[in-house]
């Protein structure tokens, strides 16, 4: 690997991993003071803990893992987008705590996202009550939760242990680079006009005084260059810029189409302006269906 751990403190360390010529993950591992700790250690690991994220670049990946000795219980109502549907247990303040960060920097607890077992989601096990809690977490970009397949706790091992190992299934979106390329505007020309013998002889004509006043080495790179730009200078010269025009059915017919458009408008907003008058809703129907068929019989001629 290119790149090492570097330790923050005892409790903190981040790795920075390139996935790509520009583009990073960063991996922090935390261990957060326990329940019982002194509030100062409370608050000094995570004014540490929110200067590591602050000089993570914003564009890298960020995925946070550790025991933060806290419960953030399951109401995603009021933490939404930090929780999922899918939490276990009660707040506690550690909780609240790692929430309040969370919101801070838009980061997801990926634990609570997926519908599994609970004994898939615990982590830690009380050694009076022997309940079991999630305290343990795996914390990404909420940006980013499209990269999270699955969260959850590794059972089954070999010795006796109050934690469980908490994995994370990673699929990581890289967008590709698209460098900025310079557009390419090939001219076009009107070259139907050589179809006329006297633009024919005129082109003729022309190129040749073109091509005689560049003389080039034979089988050298450059004559090919010479030969297109004549080419092109003679081609823009006689024949002149192709135009284009997009004309259809409509608007050759454009001034009569106009004209039977109006006079149905106008008959339609008589009768909205008196909608109990049979004749002006019939005169309306007739000039409707009159519109129609024109317009068919001339699209059908064109």
């Amino acid at each position: 690997m290119t790149a090492l751990p570097v330790g923050i403190n005892e409790c903190l360390m981040k790795l920075r991993i390139p996935l790509s010529r520009i583009k990073y993950l960063t991996i922090i591992s935390a261990y957060a003071p326990t329940l019982t700790s002194p509030d100062d250690a409370k608050e000094k690991f995570y004014e540490q803990f929110d200067q590591v994220i602050r000089s993570t670049p914003p564009s890298d990946k960020l995925v946070t893992l550790g025991d933060f000795n806290a419960r953030v219980g399951r109401d995603y109502s009021s933490w939404e987008g930090i929780l999922g549907r899918h939490g276990v247990g009660k707040i506690n303040d550690n909780g609240l705590l790692l929430l309040s960060k969370c919101a801070e920097y838009s980061l997801c607890i990926t634990n609570t996202l997926f519908r599994i077992a609970d004994k898939y989601k615990a982590t830690w096990t009380h050694p009076r009550s022997r309940h079991w809690h999630m305290i343990d977490f795996i914390i990404d970009r909420q940006q980013d939760i499209k990269d999270i397949r699955v969260t959850h706790a590794m059972r089954g091992a070999e010795c006796w242990t109050d934690h469980r190992l908490v994995r994370a299934v990673l699929t990581l979106h890289i967008a590709p680079l698209h460098g900025n390329r310079p557009k390419t505007v090939r001219p076009s020309y009107n070259v139907a006009r050589l179809n006329d013998p006297s633009y024919q002889a005129r082109f003729q004509q022309v190129l040749d005084e073109k091509l005689q006043d560049r003389v080039t080495t034979e089988g050298s790179t450059e004559k090919w260059a010479s030969f297109k730009k004549a080419v092109n200078e003679t081609a823009k010269e006689v024949l002149g810029a192709k135009t284009r025009t997009h004309e259809d059915w409509f608007d050759k017919n454009d001034k009569v189409i106009r004209e039977a458009i109006h006079t149905k408008n106008k008959a339609h907003i008589e009768w909205l302006n008196d909608p109990s008058s049979i004749s002006k809703h019939e005169k309306f129907k007739a000039l409707q269906a009159k519109v129609q068929t024109d317009l068919r019989a001339m699209q059908d001629q064109w």
